[in-house]
């Protein structure tokens, strides 16, 4: 474990033209290297380090001093707490009243990392009363200083209603929301990702965030050009609308859905799946809206989409990096098909069963995959009687999906045998159909 010594370095007056360079080295070091009791030893008996941040020194050693507690607090959860211990979090709330806005990055930085990790560090830094100084720095007009309080406050956010609602009680999401048509992608990165941990909570911070009307203008950042715009807006229109019908149906007025369409398809890999799940939560509450992104969805999982990169890595990696997509789109399909028969029809002639049959009977599935492959299976087949697209199951599917395929198949042979004699000959000599399947329909 390397260890440095520089407590006297901090404390001799005639040697502070080293403090920065030391400081920084030991950040370096820190923020590479996964420390552990060394650094909280080194952390928790020297008050030097703190006392940098809160008595009038330069700025570069403050900015240095705060670059070294966010190098520890950035591993874990327990070293995360040693700073806190140590007394860090009220020199760094000071720093956030600093005039220098380097200053106030650097302890907004810090204050981020220690708060990401779980509910207790992140109340420990509304405690503090880190959250209406984060407030305040989004609205400084400098833009690093923007990013780092947004990214801050998305980390506060992120674990649990009450903490959330203490970063609306400040007054957040109006701040926020005027920054969303902003030009710097890095800044609106933040900005969506603070907003959809808002939002994801409870149906009443999902209805502030959408009274700060963000609708219509963030469909455009759909568009973006930075993949992880995209992608977190996707995710706060996923947070928004999986709450309510009304919430759903507020998206779907504004164009969203189709534009979420459009998402998915310009679109690749895993930057996808907040727009898949989108549409899965929008099927769930109304089947009016149901129908919305059923060829997407199907051509993504049956892999007839022109896109190489997903072709590719469905190929190599099938079971693994990419099954969560897979099994996103399954559970998504499912949410639609199970509504009525023309649902469950939307879905079955984009032959889409047979591969939701595959991912069920691939031994390399993940289980997740499996389970929601086999769901969707079930709560569209228990609608489906469109006999075309169900007579393909009939030699694959094993017993427990089959006993839905014949059920469909006895509701609606009976009334139109004698309107479609081809179907009923092949159910009544073996080309159809398994000995196994016969004897169950005729049971």
């Amino acid at each position: 474990m390397i260890r440095f010594n520089y407590t006297p370095v901090l404390i001799d007056c005639h040697a502070k033209q080293f403090f920065f360079p030391t400081l920084s080295k030991l950040g370096s070091v820190y923020s590479f290297q996964n420390t552990t009791e060394a650094t909280v030893v080194d952390v928790q008996t020297n008050p030097d380090l703190l006392e940098i941040l809160t008595e009038d020194c330069v700025v570069f050693y403050k900015k240095a001093a705060a670059f070294v507690l966010r190098a520890v607090a950035k591993h874990s959860p327990q070293l995360a707490q040693a700073v806190v211990d140590c007394g860090a979090l009220d020199a760094l709330v000071i720093c956030l009243e600093e005039f220098d806005p380097g200053v106030k990055e650097a302890a907004a930085w810090a204050l981020g990392y220690i708060a990401r990790h779980n509910a207790e560090l992140s109340q420990a830094v509304v405690d503090a009363g880190a959250v209406p100084l984060l407030v305040l720095c989004i609205q400084e007009p400098e833009m690093p200083l923007k990013r780092i309080a947004a990214s801050a406050l998305s980390d506060i956010c992120k674990h649990s209603p009450e903490l959330a609602q203490t970063v609306v009680d400040a007054g957040a999401i109006a701040h926020l929301a005027q920054m969303i048509l902003n030009p710097d992608s890095k800044l609106k990165r933040h900005i969506f990702s603070a907003l959809s941990q808002i939002a994801k909570h409870s149906v009443d911070l999902a209805e502030m965030v959408v009274e700060a009307e963000i609708f219509p203008a963030v469909l455009a950042c759909l568009k973006d050009e930075d993949e992880y715009v995209k992608k977190n807006v996707a995710t706060l229109i996923r947070e928004i609308a999986k709450h309510t019908p009304e919430l759903a149906q507020l998206i779907t007025n504004a164009g969203g859905v189709g534009a979420v369409v459009d998402y998915i398809n310009d679109s690749k890999g895993n930057v996808r799946l907040p727009g898949i799940m989108m549409l899965g939560y929008v099927a769930a509450h109304s089947e009016t809206l149901a129908m919305s992104g059923v060829v997407v969805l199907a051509s993504i999982l049956s892999g007839n989409e022109d896109d190489r990169y997903m072709q590719q890595r469905i190929t190599e990696l099938a079971g693994n990096e990419e099954d969560h997509i897979q099994a996103a789109i399954a559970w998504a399909l499912g949410q639609i098909g199970r509504h009525t028969p023309e649902h469950a029809k939307a879905v079955a002639v984009t032959n889409v069963l047979q591969s939701l049959l595959r991912c069920y009977l691939n031994t390399s599935s993940s289980e997740d995959l499996q389970a929601k492959s086999k769901k969707a299976l079930t709560n569209i087949l228990q609608k489906c009687v469109h006999l075309a697209a169900l007579e393909p199951l009939l030699k694959d599917a094993p017993p427990n999906i089959l006993k839905h395929v014949v059920s469909q198949f006895a509701k609606v042979l009976p009334p139109r045998c004698g309107s479609t004699p081809t179907v009923c000959n092949k159910w009544r000599t073996k080309e159809g159909t398994g000995d196994q399947s016969r004897q169950e329909l005729d049971a």
